[in-house]
C-alpha cells in the first residue's frame, strides 16, 4: 500500500509540483495525497495545470489505492482481527453469544424473575456480619424461604438453581 501510495505522490509532485502549493514538496505531495483518499480534492486546479494527466492521474490513484490497495490493507487488518478474536476464545465448542442471544436471554431473565424479592436486598442480609440472614454453610429453597419469609416458593427454588450453576 504505502509503496504504491509514495510513487502516486512522487509523480503527483513531478506532474503538479511547480504550479499547485499541495505537491511542491515531496511532504506536501504525500500529505496531499492522503486528502485525495480522504476525499479532499480540487480536480479543477490540477486540470488547469495538467489538462491531460490531471484526470489520468486522478483516475488510476482513485482506482488503484482507493479502490484496490486501501480494501486491500482493510482486509488484512480484518483478517488479523477475526484471528485474533478466535484465539481469545475458549477452546471447545463454547462460543460467545450474540447481542440478540443476550437480549433474548435477558428478556427471558426478567420474565423470569417478575415478582422476586429485591436482590440487593437478599444480598445485603446475607452478607451482614452481625446478623446474617442465613447463618448456616448450606443453603437450600427451604432454608432460604425461612431466612427471608417474603420470598416465594419460585423466588427461593430460582436463586439455588442459579447458583448452582456457578459450582
Amino acid at each position: 500500500f504505502f509503496v504504491i501510495f509514495f510513487c502516486f505522490s512522487c509523480a503527483g509532485f513531478v506532474v503538479f509540483g511547480r504550479a499547485i502549493r499541495g505537491f511542491s514538496t515531496q511532504i506536501r505531495a504525500m500529505i496531499t495525497c492522503w486528502n485525495i483518499l480522504m476525499g479532499e480534492f480540487d480536480l479543477n486546479e490540477m486540470m488547469l495545470v495538467q489538462p491531460i494527466l490531471a484526470p489520468l492521474w486522478m483516475v488510476s490513484f482513485q482506482f488503484l489505492v482507493l479502490l484496490i490497495l486501501l480494501n486491500m490493507l482493510l482486509a488484512i487488518i480484518m483478517d488479523t482481527y477475526v484471528a485474533a478474536k478466535a484465539a481469545s476464545l475458549p477452546v471447545g465448542d463454547e462460543v460467545l453469544p450474540t447481542i440478540w442471544a443476550q437480549l433474548k436471554e435477558a428478556a427471558r431473565t426478567v420474565k423470569e424473575t417478575r415478582g422476586h424479592m429485591n436482590y440487593w436486598k437478599i444480598i445485603v442480609d446475607l452478607t451482614d456480619e452481625d446478623f446474617p440472614a442465613h447463618p448456616q454453610p448450606f443453603v437450600t429453597a427451604k432454608s432460604l424461604r425461612r431466612a427471608f419469609p417474603k420470598m416465594s416458593k419460585h423466588n427461593a427454588d430460582y436463586i439455588c438453581r442459579r447458583a448452582a450453576l456457578h459450582l
